[in-house]
């Protein structure tokens, strides 16, 4: 039986690639200016809106409710939709609105504090070096055409390919779903024996990845600022292997890919620096 190869890297995207843990403003106030600058917009060009702390105060209140469903349902909350709804239960018709000139008044952005681990780039460079398919998936309720300026803003555009990159509001399933996994694997045109998912969430990450059939590697947080959903497994979440550095992958990789290096498709990265350590 022929060994599968190793073809494409998945990585969450929070809390994986990116540290939030700079960041010292509470979700809800780094939220609060978007919502602001979208009732601004509506009142100026839409509809006479009154009350700023009202409509952010609806927006909160269905945001919180919409979470609160999806941690059992695991269908996503969609931004886009959440604004719609603040603004139609404040008397705005929706026959008048429109979805993405919402989210582009929303004005979404990096959030200060919030950077790329120390070891990101360099390891998006050597897999991207090696030939190596990279993607991102992200439980997130924004769409990838908001978290993408992110991308942009870090770097990580160099290596990452945008239709390989997804968020669980484009899906409209969170992980552990399986179809958010079957979504990012069809975007690779890869099978899940191909494919190692990398992630710091056990329920959403590990074992969402693991029951489609890919390897998952846990990376280990301590400074994690990630809501964990509830656990929908009924068994103890082990993952194929734990690193607390992403250049912490490789050796993982060899035990498990045989001959992985030396089946890149680039020659300009010399296996040798490989071998030393350099990555």
């Amino acid at each position: 039986m022929t060994k599968p190869s190793l073809k494409a890297i998945l990585y969450d995207f929070d809390d994986t690639l990116i540290d939030w843990s700079g960041c010292t403003r509470h979700w809800r106030d780094i939220s609060q200016q978007h919502i602001s600058l979208v009732f601004s917009y509506v009142k100026s060009n839409i509809y006479p809106l009154a009350d700023s702390h009202k409509f952010c105060e609806t927006f909160h209140k269905l945001t919180f409710q919409a979470w609160t469903e999806a941690k059992q349902t695991l269908r996503t909350p969609h931004i886009g939709q959440l604004l719609m709804d603040t603004c139609a239960n404040l008397g705005v018709p929706r026959r008048i609105l429109k979805v993405n000139d919402l989210m582009d008044a929303y004005q979404w952005e990096p959030v200060d504090g919030v950077i790329p681990f120390p070891d990101t780039i360099d390891v998006l460079r050597n897999f991207d070096n090696m030939g190596i398919k990279q993607g991102l998936v992200t439980n997130a309720y924004t769409p990838m055409t908001m978290r993408w300026r992110e991308v942009e803003s870090y770097g990580f555009d160099q290596y990452l390919v945008r239709e390989r990159c997804i968020s669980a509001a484009d899906i409209g399933y969170l992980k552990p779903d399986p179809r958010i996994f079957e979504a990012a694997l069809e975007r690779l045109e890869l099978q899940p024996n191909e494919v190692v998912f990398v992630g710091d969430s056990r329920e959403a990450d590990i074992a969402g990845a693991q029951n489609f059939g890919m390897k998952a590697i846990l990376r280990v947080n301590p400074y994690s600022t990630r809501t964990n959903m509830p656990s929908v497994f009924p068994y103890k979440i082990v993952p194929d292997a734990e690193i607390s550095s992403l250049q912490d992958i490789y050796p993982h990789l060899d035990d498990w890919y045989e001959g992985w290096r030396a089946g890149t498709s680039t020659t300009s990265f010399p296996l040798r620096s490989l071998e030393e350590g350099s990555l």
